[in-house]
């Protein structure tokens, strides 16, 4: 398998693990999710288990869906990095946190900002 192929394969697995991660632990049911970034049911479900890929534009509704980046849902991840591996740790487990608990953890990082 060429080296291109391979790439497009895990990135494809990693968005379609990043997916199912976001409707599962967030509590969503996939009608709602489907119906939110403008597919069927059946499309969602063909999505996640790797039967169809999602046109760009889907998977541009379902990351503003759940308010998490491009970057994240794909696994894209630059080679050269300003994040230490500790922030990136903490901006991976920030996109993976529900609006409430992001909403706690703005709370708390609020105390700390500095201001102009």
């Amino acid at each position: 398998m060429a080296s291109r192929e391979l790439f497009e394969m895990e990135t494809y697995n990693t968005l379609r693990y990043n997916m199912a991660y976001l409707i599962k632990s967030r509590g969503y049911e996939h009608n709602i999710v489907a119906s939110a970034i403008g597919v069927t049911d059946v499309s969602l479900s063909r999505y996640l288990n790797g039967v169809r890929k999602p046109e760009l534009q889907y998977i541009i509704k379902f990351a503003q869906f759940f308010n998490v980046s491009l970057e994240w849902l794909v696994g894209y991840k630059p080679k050269t990095s300003r994040l230490s591996s500790d922030d990136s740790m903490l901006v991976d487990c920030y996109n993976k946190a529900t609006e409430d608990e992001r909403k706690a953890v703005d709370n708390i990082l609020s105390k700390y900002s500095v201001s102009d």
